[in-house]
């Protein structure tokens, strides 16, 4: 079958080009290939050149700091809780996004946008997963997954990668290729290290059809998908990945996510009971 490369549809060739010539600019602002706002991967893409951390913005430095404990104990009568609350919540369709959890009547909605090739977004999936493993969130939490990939050129590790997954998610699979392609993060070298190749050897291994999932993989449907998961984060006021919004409010630092589930599924128990 050869090397699998998407083609070079409308969309990916349009934005391709604007992507190039908005890099031009960005190269001559920035030394690094990649900088950090917190423990966030920024967009600026040069294809898929390793990541560059600053340590003192790096998961190590975040998750050393001091703890605040009377906050820890009482999240939710906290400063950044009541922020929270207050904030104007944006919307997200997410009628077409792989979900985990209770997508019928939730009483909270993670909607959390990824980059296969990020550090920390792999961080953020042991999280989300852990979380929604709990039948006890699941029954009221749903999560959807949307692709924030930060490199949008044709036949790129991680565009390529954001195209396998919707591939695999045509065929009800998503999940099981999300799990691996993140579980390729090797801690020690700071990088992923899968290439393309290995991502159709598991797919197949993992008894997708094949001729289905290359035609999904080349389709303009696929790219199609990632453009619009792309603008509706940007129209979020995404400046990185991973971000994760809750009932369609940005949460900051990302990892208060559960603080945040646990307060709303609180409250939402409060009230159902008229305080009892």
């Amino acid at each position: 079958m050869g090397l699998p490369l998407p083609k070079y549809g409308i969309l990916a060739f349009m934005m391709s080009i604007i992507e190039m010539y908005s890099h031009i600019v960005l190269r001559c602002l920035v030394i690094a290939p990649f900088a950090y706002c917190g423990a966030s991967c920024v967009p600026i893409d040069n294809g898929d050149a390793p990541i560059n951390t600053d340590p003192s913005d790096s998961d190590t430095a975040t998750d050393t700091e001091p703890v605040d404990t009377e906050e820890e104990a009482d999240f939710c009568n906290s400063d950044a809780y009541a922020a929270f609350l207050a904030a104007v919540p944006h919307v997200f369709n997410n009628a077409d996004a792989p979900y985990l959890g209770n997508s019928v009547d939730p009483m909270v909605v993670i909607t959390g946008f990824s980059y296969f090739r990020c550090p920390h977004c792999h961080n953020a999936a042991v999280l989300l997963d852990e979380l929604m493993a709990d039948p006890e969130y699941a029954a009221h939490v749903a999560y959807y997954f949307r692709h924030y990939s930060l490199s949008m050129t044709p036949g790129s590790i991680g565009y390529s990668s954001h195209l396998a997954a919707y591939a695999a998610h045509m065929q009800g699979k998503f999940w099981y290729l999300h799990d691996w392609m993140f579980s390729q993060y090797d801690e020690a070298l700071g990088q992923y290290t899968y290439k393309i190749e290995d991502v159709f050897r598991v797919a197949a291994d993992g008894g997708l059809d094949m001729g289905v999932f290359d035609a999904d993989y080349n389709s303009d449907a696929g790219v199609a998908q990632l453009v619009f998961d792309k603008a509706e984060g940007k129209d979020a006021g995404m400046t990185g990945t991973p971000s994760l919004f809750v009932n369609g409010v940005k949460i900051k630092p990302w990892r208060n996510t559960p603080k945040v589930v646990d307060c709303l599924l609180e409250d939402s128990y409060f009230n159902a009971h008229n305080g009892e």
